[in-house]
Formats: structure tokens, C-alpha cells, sequence
């Protein structure tokens, strides 16, 4: 058993913004905030699609994965120290919420950022397997 594993996934380094916009995001809510951030991550991948069926060049595949994630932590969000229920927030938020850096709705690898703050989260969590293939 290795003592050091090296981490495979990182925060995207460009642009600078996104290791600041997620640590912005990373707080703990109110058990009364978890439904509504699960509407928040069913809305964008709703949205996602909306604009994909309207000419949008969308990675639909890519938001339909990260929202799975992102439910699926916020399901077992109660499992989690405290300073994981942060990542997890920030990871969903940075997907739901946030006006991330690299637009979803300019470039079709828009969420590829989201893909990889979401597998940050994973591994810091230590669920490998349910890493989000951006490559």
C-alpha cells in the first residue's frame, strides 16, 4: 500500500479565475439548501439541453455526467466531514450556479472546467470511480 498517491486530477489552472471562483464556493449550507441546490444541477442540465435542441453547440453528454455527480454527492452529502461537504458545495455550485470562466454557452468544450473541478472534488473525496472523461 502506497503511503503518497499522486493526484491525477487538479483544479484547471487556466484561466486564473476558476481555483478562486471554486474556493468562493466551497462553504457549508443548511440541510433546508440541499434539495434546492439539486434543483439548481437538474435546471443546467435542463438548460443544457434547451440550448443544445436550439442550435447551441452544448457537450450535453459532459453536463448530463456532471450532474449525475454532482446529485450523487449531494445525495450522501451527510457522509461527508465538513470540510468535504465544502468541495462538494463548490463543485456543485461552480456546475448550478456560478458564470464560470469558460462559457458553456461560447465554446463546445465549455464544460470541461466543470468536468474537472467536479473529478478535483472525486479525488478528494477518494470516489474513483466515477471520474468524468475530458480528454
Amino acid at each position: 500500500m502506497a503511503l503518497f498517491t499522486k493526484k491525477h486530477h487538479k483544479l484547471p489552472t487556466y484561466p486564473k479565475t476558476i481555483k478562486k471562483l471554486f474556493n468562493e464556493y466551497c462553504v457549508n449550507v443548511d440541510d433546508e439548501q440541499i434539495p434546492l441546490l439539486k434543483e439548481k444541477v437538474t435546471q443546467a442540465v435542463n438548460d443544457a439541453k434547451k440550448k443544445f435542441e436550439n442550435g447551441a453547440l452544448v457537450d450535453v453528454q459532459t453536463a448530463e455526467e456532471i450532474s449525475n455527480r454532482c446529485l450523487y454527492l449531494l445525495d450522501r452529502y451527510h457522509e461527508f466531514s465538513s470540510q468535504e461537504q465544502k468541495l462538494i458545495i463548490g463543485a456543485v455550485c461552480y456546475f448550478a450556479i456560478g458564470e464560470d470562466p469558460i462559457s458553456e454557452n461560447i465554446f463546445a468544450s465549455g464544460y470541461d472546467d466543470d468536468a474537472a473541478v467536479v473529478n478535483y472534488v472525486l479525488e478528494k473525496l477518494n470516489i474513483n470511480d466515477m471520474f468524468i472523461n475530458i480528454e
